[in-house]
């Protein structure tokens, strides 16, 4: 099963999204951005990126960890623990050596002026990756209630908020894309 599960995630449609109400839409992605997403979203909001990456632990590990954090409220599919287990054992393994810092990719971002969102788009990636903090429809939880709040009508405040993080919210610039983040924004700007 678990040959299955790792070989599948080159080649599978994974589904992440939204909780509650809304239906899950599916991601095609690389599965370590997929994952990428999934630590952002999911297990940075109690840990800080560094506490997780400094970890040197076998896969059986990885799984009970990330068994156990979904058992205390971390909301993972089976699918998805399977997608962060595969991730982080292979590159927070016992041999994996000392941490580095990673070089972020190098990723061009629309000028926030010119930067066109479509708000169906951003309902979806606002579900794969905001909702755990943020809650359903923008009315906050771990993070701030963001349905009409006045960040949204600030544009440059937005983006420097989302891509460089702040507080307790974590950088999504290196695993958003600038059309993404666009989407969302526009999405959230229809929330009242």
């Amino acid at each position: 099963m678990r040959a299955w599960a790792i070989g599948s995630l080159l080649t599978v449609t994974l589904v992440v999204g939204a909780r509650g109400d809304e239906a899950r839409k599916p991601e095609t992605a690389h599965p370590d951005h997929v994952a990428q997403r999934l630590l952002a979203a999911h297990c940075t909001v109690c840990h800080s990126i560094e506490l997780i990456v400094q970890q040197r632990l076998d896969r059986e590990h990885w799984g009970t960890i990330v068994k156990k954090m979904s058992s205390w409220g971390a909301e993972v599919s089976e699918l998805e623990q399977e997608v962060l287990v595969a991730y982080l054992a292979s590159r927070y393994h016992p041999n994996a050596g000392p941490v580095l810092a990673e070089e972020p990719e190098p990723k061009l971002f629309p000028s926030i002026d010119k930067a066109q969102g479509n708000a169906k788009r951003g309902q979806n990636l606002y579900g794969q990756n905001c909702v755990p903090c943020h809650g359903l429809q923008g009315i906050g939880g771990v993070g701030p209630k963001l349905a009409g709040n006045q960040v949204l009508t600030d544009a440059p405040r937005f983006w420097e908020t989302v891509l460089n993080g702040r507080a307790g919210m974590p950088s999504w610039g290196t695993i958003l894309s600038g059309q993404e983040i666009a989407d969302i924004h526009s999405w959230l700007q229809t929330l009242k």
